[in-house]
């Protein structure tokens, strides 16, 4: 009797440790309910489930006492049964209160989100993963006193390339530079990226009274050569503009010694 008593608490305990990630959830031809709202899993294990309002999501957990989920353009995201509609952001480290408004069409429904952090409601969290811009081109034209600017970025996996064209003193300057570049995200605002460049080369071309001089180096040795007080640094921001589509409004700004700052739109 006590070996048959041990088997079963075994057996017991083996299934337990087993248990699937949606074993406690309603479910009817694939259609699961329970404290997340409706979604769709064809198994009751981690994985892909389409959930009715926000669209595709990735779960990972062994219960649901502490799930994962990495919801497409918007990073992983954690919650569990007893939390939820509390999330936190873990690209954004920030907690959120999810929020779900009904409508009837044409007006659209809408996923509201409560930022702790700024505590500011915003009808979207936008995060696009700091991918390299590897083949991608920034287009500058951005007009600031006391000068104006054109410049024509190219990235590679992890480098970058840019001419500038500045105009100070009544001349356009040919300036360029070169270096590496790395994102972030801005923890108030994860809709926003920010995009540091590390300038480690630069060449400029300046009209003298012999004509025109081209001086290039690191951004010490031009400062020295030239006397202008150049930079090894620059940073840009891009900023979604729509939910989930990867389109971005973007900020320049750029520090060069040459002027204060100058800032502008970029098409991407």
């Amino acid at each position: 009797m006590k070996s048959s008593l041990r088997g079963f608490l075994f057996i017991s305990m083996l299934i337990n440790s087993h248990a699937a990630l949606w074993d406690n959830t309603s479910s009817i031809d694939g259609w699961k309910s329970n404290w997340l709202g409706f979604f769709y899993s064809d198994s009751n294990s981690e994985g892909w489930i389409y959930h009715q309002h926000i669209g595709w999501l990735y779960a990972q957990g062994s219960d649901e006492s502490s799930i994962w989920f990495y919801w497409p353009e918007q990073g992983w995201f954690w919650s569990n049964n007893t939390s939820f509609p509390l999330i936190w952001g873990s690209h954004h480290s920030n907690w959120y209160y999810y929020y779900f408004v009904p409508a009837s069409p044409p007006v659209q429904s809408t996923i509201w989100l409560y930022s702790f952090a700024t505590t500011i409601w915003g009808n979207r969290i936008v995060y696009r993963p700091p991918d390299p811009l590897n083949g991608e081109t920034l287009v500058i034209e951005t007009s600031s006193a006391p000068g104006h600017v054109e410049a024509s970025y190219k990235f590679g996996a992890t480098t970058y390339t840019a001419a500038l064209k500045r105009s100070q003193l009544g001349m356009t300057i040919p300036i360029e530079i070169s270096g590496t570049y790395d994102f972030k995200v801005d923890a108030n605002a994860p809709e926003t990226l920010i995009c540091d460049l590390t300038i480690d080369h630069y060449k400029i071309t300046m009209s003298t009274f012999n004509g025109p001089a081209t001086i290039e180096g690191t951004a010490t040795e031009v400062s020295t050569a030239t006397g202008l007080p150049v930079t090894t640094s620059a940073t840009f921001t891009l900023t979604a503009s729509q939910p989930n589509a990867g389109i971005y409004d973007v900020r320049w700004t750029y520090t060069n010694g040459l002027a204060d700052q100058e800032s502008g739109n970029i098409s991407w």
